[in-house]
């Protein structure tokens, strides 16, 4: 659940043999960086909201009905 950023090499070596092995988590994991990033470098709330709205309908293929509860 780290950031990518914030990872050591070892762990870093790690999450990409997790990933090689599931195309699932490796959607999952990409939805979450991208959901940190929307939180980190969106300038205004309304910039913010339009991303957000944008990645809730891409985290639909995960999260399937849950996502729904928030659009």
């Amino acid at each position: 659940m780290k950031n990518e950023a914030d990872l050591i090499e070892s762990e870093k070596l790690e999450l990409a043999s997790l990933l090689k092995d599931s195309a699932c988590l490796g959607i999952a994991d990409q939805l979450k960086e991208e959901l940190r990033d929307i939180y980190e470098t969106s300038s205004t709330v309304k910039i913010g909201f339009k991303r957000l709205k944008s990645w809730l309908n891409s985290a639909r293929i995960i999260f399937g009905k849950a996502v729904s509860l928030f659009i």
